[in-house]
């Protein structure tokens, strides 16, 4: 009976040694548990075997079994797992982002197509034939024109010049603010009119120039008179156009018939006035007038001239 009581206080002393063990072995791994040391600085596991081991960071003391007979503390690990890591829930200390709301892609609003106006194409508007209109005819201004030239006076008197004017037109002509000029220089205002076919005689100073005729007008010339070596001489229209040109600056077209008194006559009124072919001096085959001494004229004042065609 002693023995059997001795046996059950060895019995309940090995009990309580075995749990005094594992109550200071669990506890060990639960404080270090707690102080949220991480799994490499606390505590490393390695691979358990039959004789398995159990090394804790800081204990030297292997601990190979509880008791005789008992299982190890941990179960066998499979080969392949050579940490085990305690099991830490993780803090995600980083605000969640909400996904953004997909953007619903706005469907195109539908533009109502205008309708394709059908334009018809244009016809080409005939281009019409010219219509030929014939140039109109000369006014009856240009139709006047100066047609003869007295230059070198009379033999009677050198002074005595006239200018004889002569209308080819078909219409009369008013001849008020017309003029003569030498140059850009007027020598006589015109006045009164010539009838279509007919002669307008000018005469130097007075009407004794061609003393059996009557001078149209008479005038001084400028007081200077026309010049020996030569003038350019220019009838201006009431609007001060140049109606006609004699171009003699260089000398009068028959200067060489001067000392003869011959007059320098227009062959053709519709030729150039400055066209040196389209004058002539006086032929002596048809005169008219006398000079101031009753000498006949080599010229025809207020007649068809001699050599006109």
């Amino acid at each position: 009976m002693e023995m059997s009581s001795a046996k059950s206080v060895l019995a309940g002393l090995a009990v309580g040694i075995v749990a005094y063990v594992f109550a200071t072995y669990a506890g060990t791994i639960f404080r270090r548990g707690d102080t949220g040391a991480s799994i490499g600085d606390s505590m490393v596991t390695e691979s358990l075997a039959p004789s398995a081991k159990l090394v804790a960071q800081g204990d030297k003391s292997p601990v190979t079994m509880l008791a005789q007979g008992a299982k190890p503390l941990s179960p066998t690990l499979s080969p392949s797992v050579t940490t085990l890591s305690p099991v830490i829930p993780r803090v995600n200390t980083s605000v969640p982002t909400a996904a953004p709301s997909p953007t619903a892609i706005p469907t195109p609003s539908s533009t109502p197509v205008a309708p394709r106006v059908q334009t018809p194409t244009p016809t080409p508007t005939p281009v019409p034939s010219p219509i030929l209109t014939p140039s109109p005819a000369p006014s009856a201004s240009s139709l006047v024109v100066i047609n003869e030239v007295a230059w070198a006076g009379t033999a009677a008197n050198a002074s005595d010049e006239w200018i004889e004017l002569y209308n080819a037109g078909d219409t009369t002509v008013d001849l008020s603010g017309w003029a003569l000029y030498e140059g850009i220089t007027r020598i006589i205002a015109l006045s009164g009119i010539i009838a279509p076919g007919a002669y307008y005689l000018v005469e130097r100073t007075d009407d004794s120039t061609v003393s059996d005729i009557s001078a149209d007008l008479t005038g001084s010339f400028s007081g200077s008179g026309l010049g020996n070596g030569g003038e350019s001489l220019s009838l201006h229209d009431s609007s001060g156009a140049s109606v006609d040109l004699v171009s003699c600056g260089s000398g009068w077209f028959n200067s060489a018939d001067g000392p003869q008194k011959k007059t320098m006559e227009r062959i053709s009124a519709h030729g150039g006035g400055s066209d040196v072919a389209n004058w002539q001096s006086n032929t002596g085959l048809i005169t008219t007038g006398n000079d101031a001494l009753g000498h006949p004229l080599l010229g025809t004042p207020k007649f068809k001239n001699s050599v006109s065609s």
